[in-house]
């Protein structure tokens, strides 16, 4: 009987001391899935080996456009801006790929506008190659491309960022730049 409660005792002692290691395992995959959602301030995102800081990225291409999107007088927002605006309010990242598609559809009107046999080729022209045609034909310069580049490579990530990672401030500044940026080409396209 001695030994019978040894191997009775030594199961207990087992289960003792894999229950509190199973039950905090177990705990941690019902809750994977709500994380985000436990820790909203968490901003930093890996997807594969890309890590972005999209709210201090938004931040940091503000203050470079500055310069290189100055505010021209008697500017007037494009009506597309407000739709925009109250896109963001429902979905954010619909409103991000909203407003890149804004710039994309001004660098295409630009190009076409220089060469009318681009229209074919240019509605499926990579965002890579339009940023160079536009630096070629001399619609932008290089600090207006790299931030056609930086806004692209954001568009780029907000398509892996889960909706609720989005605060309306960086939501409102991305569309802001886009925006200023739509514009810019716009006008650089008409010759001005």
């Amino acid at each position: 009987m001695e030994d019978h409660m040894n191997w009775l005792e030594f199961f207990a002692s087992v289960i003792e001391s894999l229950a509190w290691p199973t039950a905090l395992i177990a705990a941690f995959f019902l809750v994977k899935r709500h994380l985000g959602d436990i820790f909203p301030f968490v901003e930093k995102l890996k997807y594969k080996d890309f890590e972005l800081h999209f709210r201090q990225a938004v931040h940091e291409l503000a203050m470079r456009s500055r310069a290189a999107l100055p505010e021209r007088p008697g500017h007037i927002q494009p009506p597309s801006t407000d739709r925009l605006y109250a896109l963001a309010e429902v979905s954010a990242r619909s409103a991000i790929l909203e407003a890149w598609l804004e710039v994309e559809s001004a660098a295409i009107d630009a190009l076409q506008r220089q060469d009318p046999n681009i229209s074919l080729k240019a509605q499926g022209m990579a965002p890579l190659r339009l940023g160079e045609l536009l630096v070629k034909r001399q619609i932008l310069g290089e600090d207006q491309v790299a931030i056609f580049h930086r806004l692209r490579e954001l568009r780029n990530a907000a398509v892996h960022i889960r909706e609720r990672s989005f605060q309306s401030e960086e939501v409102a500044e991305y569309i802001s730049l886009a925006t200023a940026l739509a514009s810019e080409i716009r006008l650089r396209g008409l010759g001005g």
